[in-house]
């Protein structure tokens, strides 16, 4: 008999050991309070992703 496995449980496990909270990982990737606004690298994101959408 094979043996099921869920890989989104090990894939939240792997995240949870390399990056501990959602602050380090939001750091490591350069949006601690001296880096990036992620709030604003957001916004800028969505208005630059608008002219490229297409209608369906």
């Amino acid at each position: 008999m094979a043996v099921q496995i869920d890989y989104s449980d090990l894939r939240y496990a792997q995240a949870a050991v390399e990056y501990g909270s959602v602050p380090d990982f939001l750091g490591k990737h350069g949006y601690a309070p001296e880096d990036k606004n992620p709030r604003s690298e957001a916004d800028r994101w969505r208005s630059e992703n608008k002219r490229g959408r297409v209608a369906r």
